[in-house]
């Protein structure tokens, strides 16, 4: 009887310039869907019983991949409105797996490029939602994306309210937290561990001259490396501060391999050329790395694969760039006394 009541409340909201469950999916309804006076669509979202968009109809996908599904928006805010729906009941991001958040990650570029080409609008407002109607979200508990392509600024208001905190203390009370963050981090990877973010591929190098010397460099700001290490590597190395000498090197970019990024790092580092014939790999090590970013520290894992370039040549300058602000050509004996940051046992293979 309660479900009956609920059906024939929903089916009379209708009145003028009301849309109806009869006459919703008339086109030019469908146009005014948000801005009518009322809409009963809503309502039966949240007391169908089950959930639209683990039911999504066919007619309303625009592309899938992977498990996810771009979709036309049945309420946008404004023309050209889509959204980016699992296709598992999701309610949370954690719950994404890699493959999963990439494919919405391609479906946020792949929108901003459609909707410049059908609707001639360049900008766009990713909005991932999480929660259910109390985060004012129609449906509850699956996750999703609102794609909405923006034209002006009237499309949204918001209502500012008087602030407890300043900016500034809020991220001081932020900062004050930051071992609750660690292992809340901690927990995250435990218990969603298939879902880790792969690390960072990076390379560096041992240039060394025909004279037998090796060009190190210091970093431009301050870094600390961690020294906790790995199971497979047991210490990462020393903690670094502005006088500790390291290798030109950098992260590899997409479409790269490990050569082209070393030969490009050691371009815009040192200035140097270095060719392929140069190069010979001595070392792949995992490492824990974490920077120092003004009053937090920023922590990444790092797999860094070492080289040793030996150049038939003596170069007659060398320019240090990017993030390096100096660079000096050692002896082996002598770099073997200054604070470095690499293993220092790989210079013996210099």
């Amino acid at each position: 009887m309660e479900n009956n009541r609920k059906q024939k409340k929903i089916s009379t909201m209708s009145t003028k310039g009301d849309i109806s469950r009869d006459n919703f999916f008339d086109q030019d309804v469908m146009k005014n869907a948000r801005s009518g006076a009322k809409y009963w669509y809503e309502e039966i979202w949240q007391n169908v019983g089950k959930c639209v968009f683990c039911d999504l109809k066919e007619k309303y996908i625009i592309h899938e991949k992977d498990g996810i599904v771009l979709t036309t928006n049945l309420f946008p805010y404004i023309d050209g409105q889509i959204m980016i729906i699992p296709r598992r009941h999701v309610n949370s991001m954690k719950e994404l797996s890699k493959e999963e958040w990439e494919t919405m990650r391609m479906y946020s570029y792949l929108a901003k490029k459609i909707f410049r080409k059908v609707h001639k609008l360049k900008d766009m407002w990713y909005l991932i939602r999480e929660g259910g109607p109390t985060a004012q979200k129609t449906v509850s508990d699956h996750l999703h994306a609102q794609l909405i392509p923006f034209d002006k600024a009237d499309l949204a208001q918001w209502n500012y309210r008087e602030l407890k905190y300043s900016p500034i203390e809020n991220a001081k009370k932020y900062q004050e937290v930051s071992d609750y963050m660690d292992k809340k981090v901690e927990n995250y990877y435990k218990n969603y561990g298939e879902n880790k973010i792969s690390p960072i591929i990076a390379v560096d190098a041992f240039i060394v001259n025909k004279k037998g010397q090796v060009l190190l460099g210091k970093k431009n700001s301050v870094f600390a490396k961690a020294s906790t290490g790995t199971k497979s590597q047991p210490k990462a190395g020393p903690l670094m501060s502005e006088n500790v000498w390291v290798l030109p090197g950098g992260r590899v970019d997409p479409n790269e391999n490990l050569e082209e990024a070393l030969i490009r790092e050691a371009k815009e580092e040192t200035g140097i050329k270095i060719k392929k014939s140069e190069i010979k790999l001595v070392s792949s090590v995992l490492t824990d790395t974490s920077f120092q970013k003004v009053n937090r520290v920023h922590k990444e894992r790092f797999l860094v694969n070492t080289y040793v370039v030996k150049l038939n040549r003596n170069p007659k300058k060398v320019l240090p760039g990017d993030d390096l602000e100096e660079l000096k050509w050692f002896d082996v004996k002598d770099a073997m006394k200054e604070e470095t940051v690499f293993d220092k046992n790989l210079l013996k293979m210099v």
